[in-house]
């Protein structure tokens, strides 16, 4: 199945594929341990574009050690492929997670589910944003699962779970007074100035970014997984600008969520960027930091309205929820702000970060040609021992052939006798023969 192998590690089952590169569930001889395996064709090297973004995540990997972070144990080479050595999450990512649970209930993840889950997320991008790192491309499929136990992965105990962000191949350091400009991610997840820049609509020349395009992205992954569904589905490129331009998404009318759940998305899904909330702020909000059975759910009146009619909330307007669409029972839905929804304490603790102005490394290119000189060398050394092993064969085969021969061993002749030459020597008279 494998075509090459990694000293150290016996290849199991292939467990994911990109564009690039494949992942591969392996063993580690000696140990048992579980890791994923990134493998990718060295040929995509010559490809400077992907070797610089494959640097670049190497790079931020290697300066990344948090709970809520992939962890990163190096990378190897072998002669045809590139290995990155991750943990294994045994649980897959969180977009197949919630495929199985929709499955499963026939309904999105629970409140009580999604606060479990944003907790880590936001969490592990409050340590990440406070080092400047940006990560470009938030979606479910980049954040990991890990079960506590066979049982709960099992029964999709997604509450007995440890969330991991993982796939940093488009994130970069912001540099002091610097933007982004580069346009990469999933355009679902996309915020909206970046979408429409990528569209060609809007030719800002200075046209930039920072965190605050995580955050949008943030928000639309909380939507989907106290929806069920992306916050902007559409069915074509076209139709997706549209609606994230419209500002509006809604809620559909069987979903139940707290007022808390809606400043939540609040705070994120901002059209201007300048109105969401950092994760710092987030990460005081009252859906993270309260047990969600103080929530208040908000429910429409069952009486006089459609009963098919959603909540509309929009990204555009001021930055309470005040236009939402619908007739709610005894819940005042000016109050929805997320200012007005905040704690003073963090679910985790916010550092100081310091942005690093250091350039990655071209560790590829360094530990390929220290492969290639390795790879010489056991050339080499591999000729050299064929070359002893056709030596002595033949020293072998040769002994073997005339082992019943006699051999008179070549004798040193003297220029003039010595004193001591004797002509009766049985040897010396064949040596005057000569």
């Amino acid at each position: 199945m494998f075509d090459e192998k990694l000293k150290g590690y016996e290849f199991e089952k292939e467990i994911g594929k990109g564009a690039f590169a494949n992942v591969i569930l392996a063993t580690k001889m000696g140990t048992g341990e579980k890791f994923a395996i990134k493998r990718i064709d060295k040929s995509y090297i010559n490809d400077k574009r992907y070797k610089k973004y494959l640097n670049n995540e190497i790079f931020i990997l290697n300066n990344l050690n948090h709970p809520n972070t992939i962890k990163y144990y190096g990378m190897k080479m072998g002669m045809n492929y590139i290995y990155l050595i991750f943990e294994f999450c045994n649980g897959g990512d969180l977009q197949s997670c919630l495929k199985q649970y929709l499955k499963k209930y026939n309904k999105p993840f629970s409140q009580e589910i999604v606060q479990h889950i944003m907790r880590q997320v936001i969490s592990g991008f409050v340590y990440i944003h406070s080092r400047k790192i940006l990560h470009r491309d938030i979606k479910l499929e980049n954040v990991l699962v890990k079960f506590k136990t066979e049982d709960d992965k099992e029964n999709l105990n997604m509450l007995k779970t440890e969330i991991k962000i993982t796939d940093f191949g488009f994130s970069r350091y912001l540099k002091a007074d610097s933007l982004a400009k580069s346009i990469l991610g999933n355009p679902i997840n996309m915020a909206p100035n970046i979408l429409r820049k990528m569209a060609r609509i809007e030719n800002d020349t200075e046209f930039g970014y920072d965190e605050k395009a995580d955050i949008w992205s943030l928000g639309t992954i909380t939507y989907e997984l106290l929806v069920g569904c992306p916050a902007f589905e559409a069915n074509s490129y076209e139709d997706l600008i549209s609606k994230v331009s419209d500002g509006k998404y809604k809620i559909p009318h069987e979903i139940t969520l707290s007022k808390e759940a809606l400043s939540f998305l609040n705070g994120m899904l901002r059209y201007d960027p300048k109105s969401r909330l950092s994760v710092e702020e987030l990460s005081k909000q009252f859906f993270l930091t309260r047990p969600v059975s103080t929530f208040r759910n908000v429910a429409l009146k069952q009486q006089g309205i459609d009963p098919t009619q959603s909540i509309v909330m929009s990204s555009k307007d001021n930055i309470n929820i005040s236009t939402m669409i619908g007739v709610y029972e005894g819940v005042d839905i000016s109050k929805y702000d997320p200012n007005d929804t905040v704690d003073n304490k963090s679910i985790c603790k916010i550092e100081n970060g310091k942005r690093i102005n250091e350039e990655p490394t071209d560790v590829i290119g360094k530990e390929i040609e220290k492969c290639n000189i390795d790879n010489q060398y056991k050339i080499e050394e591999k000729k050299k021992d064929v070359n002893e092993g056709i030596t002595k064969y033949l020293h072998e085969k040769f002994d073997e052939m005339n082992k019943d021969c006699f051999y008179i061993e070549p004798l040193l002749i003297p220029t003039q006798p010595t004193d001591n030459y004797n002509s009766f020597d049985p040897i010396s008279k064949f040596m005057d023969t000569l």
